[in-house]
């Protein structure tokens, strides 16, 4: 394992729609420890350290007036803006990471297993410390409808939120395990529960 004894990492990963929530779903049944990596984002992104950085580094006023993070313009330019969004990233990742090691080294154990359910696992880096790496994909059309129909959001909006992501051929050659969930929310669930007692075996 790359950096932990006793402990598998496994990343967990893929495009927006394509069903990764599922898949996390899956696992968590099956036994494994998952963690949350957007929710680490989300709390890493209300610490006052990480506040004050992104305020000092970037012209926009990202925060509101209660100090918080402005989310919705935080989304709006890092989703509209390929340097705003590789600016924001260095500024956001080593926070991150560095929560996301200590939760693996308090959840971990002598064989123990942790999937990092994680968006941006190669973008942060994370992919680095994981010995197994599952991706979720499915056809960009698909993904597209998915995401307006769970995010309410326009079509354009859709598309530049999978434009900054890796793109499928990506996922093919840096996985593991790749998932395609072209198909019915059944069938996933069958291919996540294989995997799942893949990486537990």
């Amino acid at each position: 394992m790359r950096g932990f004894s006793d402990t598998k990492v496994i990343g967990l990963t893929g495009m927006s729609g394509a069903g990764k929530s599922t898949v996390s779903r899956v696992f968590r049944e099956k036994g494994l420890t998952v963690i949350d990596c957007d929710a680490v984002s989300r709390r890493t992104a209300d610490k006052r350290e990480f506040l004050d950085e992104v305020s000092a580094r970037f012209s926009e006023k990202l925060l509101n007036p209660d100090g918080s993070l402005n989310r919705p313009l935080v989304a709006k330019i890092i989703y509209g803006d390929k340097n705003a969004r590789a600016k924001y990233q260095r500024i956001i990742f080593p926070y991150i990471v560095f929560e996301i090691i200590y939760e693996i080294k308090t959840a971990g154990g002598a064989g123990s297993v942790i999937v990092l359910d994680a968006p941006t696992l190669f973008e942060s880096g994370l992919d680095i410390i994981c010995e197994k790496i599952v991706s979720v994909c499915a056809d960009r059309e698909l993904c597209e409808k998915r995401i307006r129909d769970r995010d309410k959001l326009t079509s354009e909006q859709a598309r530049e939120r999978l434009s900054s992501q890796k793109s499928t051929d990506f996922f093919k050659l840096h996985s593991d395990f790749l998932l395609e969930n072209n198909s019915t929310a059944e069938s996933l669930k069958l291919l996540a529960e294989k995997t799942a007692e893949t990486l537990l075996g």
